[in-house]
């Protein structure tokens, strides 16, 4: 892709992909993945990573989330702390509790100390399920 002769970097790339994913144009956004995964000069990273799951998180795609974590993986893009409060919030918001727990599990086994955000993810999602008790 490149626009007036010139060539999109990945910072062009992220920028774009994440405001699609912020509209939920999500077919707009893969569009715009491929183009830049089939790109000589551009691949995805941590960023395009986080956008993309993070994306369809928070538009109820556990899906679709999940799909493109497992292809990150595959490319060789290892989660930061970000992507797993992601996968967190976006669980925890459909109501996946039990996945939740396993994110943070996981979080545990490979080393990743949930922080202060993570927490506030957290309290934030058990905070609005009804009938919680003490």
């Amino acid at each position: 892709m490149s626009f007036l002769g010139i060539e999109f970097t990945t910072v062009t790339y992220n920028t774009i992909i994440d405001g699609y994913g912020k509209a939920e144009l999500f077919e707009d956004m893969e569009n715009v993945l491929t183009d830049m995964i089939e790109s000589s000069n551009s691949l995805p990273d941590i960023f395009t990573f986080n956008s993309i799951i993070g994306a369809y998180g928070k538009g109820g795609q556990i899906e679709k989330m999940e799909k493109w974590y497992e292809e990150f993986l595959l490319m060789g893009i290892r989660p930061d702390i970000n992507t797993f409060n992601i996968l967190i919030k976006s669980f925890g918001k459909t109501g996946m509790y039990e996945k939740m727990g396993s994110v943070m599990k996981f979080m545990d086994k490979r080393y990743f100390s949930p922080t202060i955000v993570t927490y506030n993810i957290v309290i934030e999602v058990l905070g609005k399920v009804k009938g919680w008790k003490d």
